[in-house]
């Protein structure tokens, strides 16, 4: 008697694997990448590829390579850091050097409305918005290529560094997950690779629909931007922006415009432009408040409470919360061993670097002004209000105290649990006083986490290579099943 025939697959999942079929040609390209001798050359290609025009990120491809060698993870992450800033120049060459074929390349890609929001986010702040882009999944091309196009607004040095900052912690935090799951990695890569693969490219979906909204309502960015175009290097966009506001603009705009000639270079239009620009702004009227400032009035009280003024003004302080952290110090060296001593010369040398890199380095980056002049802020009695140049992103309280409690929970979890409970007290006082955004303070927790990292492991590289020991095996995960 012979056996009846077992069912052939439900339509659902007949559907299922058609559709993700392209996954899995992709997964299999990524796995075969990854087990290649020149798979850091294919790394360092897709990652220039994916900054200035290829639409797949170089995540999944570095993820292959750093769970087949995690002793090499730190040298592909440079590798891929490396190949998506020099990527990210070529995008800035593409939009300073044929700006109109950037800009198709743009709408292609995000749409029209895009482009014009990035167009708003660089004249706002150019900085922040490389540096949202370079790290989240909203596509790191279309900024690249839209700084070339408003090269006005952002400087090639401006990109570089924010490019690096932005994309080496992405690419390092991969990176370092990689080397923290160890032997599992593998078999996770090995089982989700195209679960993965999917969900990269919805949040792909889902960076290109948040530009959307990055930079006030489409209407009012329209204006925006265009009112930008007018000062490009590319006379043809200067012409199509032209045609498009005098159509659109009406009286008011060719009143604004009187003068200008889209035919002559803008170097010998700044009356004109500075009156399009004043005129672009008033169309398009204010913008609405964005989530950090939302967040702002929310935790900024009105009313506040005279004992915690007196707290949280006496935290802003440099030499009070100096003394709070010596005084931790010693007391740690007093009552702890040779572990303790060694923590507390990591969280003191992590602390001075993260405070000479943010007030030295990222604060005159970026610039950008504290909350503290808003109309809606509340700065308590007693606390000094900041010049208009003591600039506000990212907070070197954070970045201090999150230097700190990072060593200490390395090396003392429960220690650095009551450390880094202080750490958020010192966060949300720069908050209260009315010196911070909320963006502020979580930058800051994040640059001072990455910097005690990085001491942490030089000091055990160091440490390793004093002693003389061989560096550990390289674990190896066990064969995924069904091979």
């Amino acid at each position: 008697m012979s056996e009846p025939d077992s069912p052939g697959p439900g339509p659902l999942r007949a559907l299922s694997d058609r559709l993700l079929r392209p996954l899995h040609r992709l997964k299999d390209w990524v796995l075969r990448w990854g087990d290649h001798p020149a798979g850091a050359w294919a790394l360092l290609a897709l990652a220039f590829a994916e900054s200035s025009f290829f639409p797949i990120p170089p995540d999944l491809l570095l993820i292959a390579l750093a769970v087949g060698r995690p002793d090499r993870a730190w040298r592909f992450a440079a590798i891929c850091t490396a190949g998506s800033v020099a990527g990210g120049v070529a995008g800035y060459g593409i939009g300073l050097l044929a700006a109109p074929l950037g800009k198709s390349v743009i709408v292609a890609l995000a749409g029209l409305d895009a482009y014009y929001q990035v167009a708003v986010l660089y004249g706002e702040n150019a900085f922040l918005a490389v540096v949202l882009a370079g790290f989240t999944p909203i596509p790191y091309k279309v900024f690249t290529i839209a700084a070339g196009i408003f090269h006005d607004w952002v400087g090639l040095d401006t990109l570089i560094v924010a490019s690096i900052l932005s994309r080496g912690a992405r690419f390092y935090l991969v990176a370092w997950v990689c080397r923290w799951l160890g032997p599992r990695a593998r078999v996770l890569l090995d089982r989700h690779l195209g679960l993965a693969t999917l969900a990269l490219g919805l949040l792909f979906v889902a960076g290109i629909a948040a530009i959307g909204g990055m930079g006030g309502a489409p209407e009012a960015a329209r204006w925006k931007g265009l009112a930008a175009e007018l000062a490009s290097d590319d006379s043809g966009l200067r012409a199509e922006a032209f045609e498009r506001l005098s159509k659109d603009g009406g009286d008011g705009f060719r009143a604004a415009a009187t003068g200008y000639d889209p035919a002559r270079p803008p170097d010998g239009e700044a009356e004109p432009l500075r009156r399009v620009a004043a005129w672009a702004e008033a169309r398009a009227g204010p913008p609405p408040p964005g989530l950090d400032r939302r967040l702002f009035g929310a935790l900024n009280p009105n009313g506040g409470s005279p004992v915690l003024d007196r707290v949280f003004g006496g935290l802003d302080s440099d030499p009070v919360i100096l003394g709070i952290w010596a005084a931790l110090g010693m007391l740690s060296l007093a009552v702890g061993g040779t572990r303790a001593r060694a923590t507390v010369g990591v969280a003191a040398l992590a602390w001075m670097i993260a405070f000479a890199g943010n007030a030295g380095v990222l604060k005159p980056l970026v610039r950008r002004e504290r909350p503290a002049f808003l109309p809606e802020a509340r700065v308590p009695p007693g606390v000094e209000t900041p010049t208009r140049d003591d600039w506000s992103f990212p907070s070197s309280h954070a970045a201090t105290s999150g230097a700190v409690a990072t060593a200490a929970l390395a090396r003392h979890p429960l220690v650095g649990a009551g450390v880094a409970a202080f750490a958020l007290v010192v966060g949300y006082s720069r908050i209260y006083v009315g010196l911070h955004y909320p963006g502020d303070v979580g930058a800051g927790y994040l640059l001072g986490a990455l910097v005690a990292l990085a001491v942490l492991g030089a000091r055990r590289r160091l440490a390793e290579r004093m002693s003389g020991a061989p560096p550990p095996p390289i674990p190896q995960a066990p064969p995924p099943p069904g091979r």
